[in-house]
């Protein structure tokens, strides 16, 4: 690993207010995470499932790779033709114990949202897992099916009626049923959210206040403290990997949450913008820095490597991108 992204050269700030389209309410995967979710990474479903190598990225559980590797192959999807997203959400990261796979299980849900044909989903769901109970979302009672059921592991999915597909064991899948959002810091995370792409082939989030406050320390990352001060609700971002797959990437990341935590935040900010200001060939799309009372945010172009090194000290994926056909890969 290079020296961090904090040594690099001083910043250059471009205040640009106004300069950047707003979302109504942030990517669609993010308006559906679950009350408990702390952690979410959400990717372009054709990425993920041309290249299996996608699970060391996303998932530290290995049930989690099984049970979406068997419903995508009774789905027969295509994945050169597919439009959707595969979105990974962990739940209550400091409650999970590798130790225990019944706690691990409960850990993440799986969403399947967008694809092409939301039809085919279902009908895989109901020809291929037998039925076993239902599960009120949203006041709607939806049909439970089982996927697996291994010791105290009980995998299910359940279809929403827009067509997404929800999998996960039936303690993380009654996260669902209260109203959505419940838990999460709403307003955070929807403004952060409204400053990434949402088109953007890999997006994420984290919750920075509830981790620091929830994880022992030496489970963090290890700049978190100093990088992701105390004040901040959320932290979203993106990355839309360049056209040949070998220049720098876009990414966008935003944090939002008090004004003392967002105003301790803008100086790491300022450094990655310096980072892609300092590319050789310069970037052709500038890079800039946003800046309001309550959230902050950057547009920005980073290689490789410092892509690597960023997600990295975030304690999110690593995800390398060789050329537009190569994909992720661990």
């Amino acid at each position: 690993m290079n020296r961090p992204l904090s040594a690099a050269l001083p910043a250059l700030l471009l205040v640009l207010p106004g300069c950047r389209p707003k979302a109504a309410q942030g990517p669609e995967w993010l308006q559906a995470a679950p009350g408990d979710c702390q952690v979410a990474f959400s990717a372009e479903a054709r990425w993920i499932l041309e290249h299996k190598g996608f699970q060391s990225l996303v998932a530290q559980s290995r049930l989690a790779e099984q049970v979406l590797d068997l419903f995508l192959t009774k789905a027969r999807i295509a994945p050169h033709l597919e439009t959707g997203r595969i979105t990974f959400y962990v739940l209550q990261v400091p409650k999970v114990d590798a130790k225990d796979p019944s706690a691990l299980s409960r850990a993440f849900l799986i969403r399947l949202g967008g694809f092409k044909d939301p039809q085919s989903l279902g009908r895989a769901l109901a020809e291929s897992f037998p039925q076993e109970g239902s599960l009120v979302v949203g006041g709607k009672d939806l049909a439970l099916h089982v996927i697996v059921d291994v010791n105290q592991v009980h995998m299910r999915a359940l279809a929403e009626p827009g067509g997404s597909i929800w999998i996960g064991d039936l303690g993380a899948l009654a996260s669902l049923a209260p109203a959505r959002g419940g838990g999460l810091p709403k307003a955070a995370l929807r403004r952060a959210g409204e400053w990434v792409d949402p088109k953007a082939s890999f997006q994420g989030f984290i919750l920075p206040d509830r981790l620091l406050a929830a994880l022992p320390k030496d489970k963090l990352p290890a700049e978190w403290a100093a990088e992701l001060p105390q004040g901040l609700e959320a932290l979203t971002w993106s990355i839309q990997p360049a056209p040949d797959g070998k220049g720098a990437h876009r990414l966008e990341l935003a944090v939002a949450g008090s004004p003392e935590g967002v105003s301790r935040t803008v100086p790491w900010l300022q450094r990655l913008v310096a980072v892609s200001n300092s590319l050789q060939p310069p970037p052709t799309q500038p890079s800039e820095l946003i800046q309001e009372k309550d959230r902050a945010g950057i547009r920005c172009n980073l290689t490789q490597e410092q892509l690597n090194t960023l997600m990295a000290r975030l304690g999110q994926p690593l995800i390398r991108i060789d050329s537009g056909k190569t994909g992720p890969k661990a």
